[in-house]
């Protein structure tokens, strides 16, 4: 085991149990760690399955939130990610919710050889990309010191966000505007508080999920068919759009937010107490 690359983990384990607990106080949470740390590409990419077929085969989690991810370009090949994502598929089977961030390089990502410099052209990463997580970005609250809304939330400058080149539009897509004439899965759905990056969006999410799983009385399952229809209904769902803000990055041109669905937010954000009641009674 890489004692220093653990180490060096530390810090983004602690945001995870952050913030599922500033959200969901009586959640029970599961460190799943694996001893080989992930970079770029498939390095690290199997272990981390088999940490989350371990989860799968001994229920020890209704969600799961990943705070991790390489660009798709990155991978060996397109079917890397393919067999990667049994596991994905094995976990859906078995009711969990899968959550992923977006990622923090906007609409770029980093290169596998040198990840200081970047994509020149509009990339994902994976196991956001994959229809079978629900894609998580960034947004910037504004509050005041009581918790209330001083301005409309705004996109994370650098939240991940764009079209996947190898997991086509899946159905529950297919009826939404703003994803523009491409035939790639668009990501993310959703946007949470991302000032720490999509990696405290992410477990953000997770915990308005516990939420939900408890008032559910039992796990959810894929969310995103639900999650749409839901967008659909906007406010009165707990929806609340994201409109103002854009993901261009290390001078690759982004996406904009706008009224309703975009790919740069997805359907927004959510307002907590009524979005977890509507999801609660949208899934089957």
């Amino acid at each position: 085991m890489n004692t220093e690359n653990c180490l060096a983990w530390v810090s983004e384990s602690r945001l995870d149990v952050a913030m599922v607990h500033s959200l969901a106080l009586g959640a029970r949470i599961v460190i799943a760690a694996s001893p080989v740390d992930e970079t770029q590409g498939d390095s690290g990419m199997p272990e981390m399955m088999r940490t989350l077929d371990h989860l799968t085969r001994n229920r020890l989690a209704d969600v799961v939130s990943m705070s991790f991810g390489s660009v798709e370009e990155n991978f060996n090949s397109p079917d890397s990610m393919r067999r990667y994502g049994r596991t994905l598929a094995r976990a859906r089977a078995a009711g969990i919710t899968l959550v992923a961030s977006s990622g923090d390089h906007g609409a770029s990502g980093p290169l596998r050889d040198d990840p200081a410099l970047h994509h020149p052209r509009r990339v994902v990463a994976w196991p956001a990309s994959d229809p079978r997580v629900t894609a998580v970005g960034g947004s910037l609250l504004h509050v005041d010191p009581q918790g209330h809304r001083t301005s409309p939330d705004i996109l994370w400058p650098k939240s991940g966000a764009g079209h996947s080149s190898v997991f086509p539009r899946p159905p529950w897509q297919h009826s939404v505007a703003g994803t523009g004439s491409v035939s790639g899965r668009s990501l993310p759905e959703i946007t949470m508080q991302g000032a720490a990056g999509t990696s405290q969006s992410a477990p953000l999410f997770a915990g308005v999920l516990a939420l939900a799983v408890q008032l559910h009385h039992g796990p959810l399952g894929d969310i995103n068919p639900a999650l749409y229809r839901l967008g659909a209904a906007g406010p009165e769902a707990g929806i609340v759009d994201v409109t103002q803000g854009a993901n261009s990055y290390a001078e690759v041109p982004g996406f904009t937010a706008g009224d309703g669905f975009d790919t740069a937010s997805g359907w927004g954000t959510v307002d907590v107490p009524r979005f977890v009641r509507a999801l609660a009674l949208a899934v089957t």
